[in-house]
């Protein structure tokens, strides 16, 4: 990669777009921001979205993930976390995490 993403800053609330990023270099990226990352990536067709929640909007997901487990483990329910969902390139090049 020609820029180290480690070197970008997305303040919250803002959102960088670069076109024409391949899905090798989507993976690449991917692997190199890491799962627990602050920024909401997103992809389709070549365009790639880098944004940055605000702390407020984190808080209430974690409120409500904590909510969601306490309410399966009311019914007996095993929870089945899935922190991102990538379809390999021969299908719809489309990612959101």
């Amino acid at each position: 990669m020609l820029l180290e993403l480690k070197r970008i800053q997305v303040p919250p609330r803002q959102r960088v777009v670069l076109q024409n990023v391949t899905w090798q270099e989507l993976e690449t990226i991917l692997e190199e921001l890491g799962e627990h990352r602050a920024a909401r990536i997103a992809y389709e067709r070549g365009m790639l979205e880098i944004m940055t929640p605000l702390p407020e909007h984190e808080f209430g997901k974690e409120i409500v993930g904590d909510l969601v487990k306490a309410l399966l483990a009311e019914i007996g329910e095993a929870p089945h976390p899935t922190r991102r969902a990538v379809w390999d390139e021969s299908e719809d090049k489309s990612f959101a995490s």
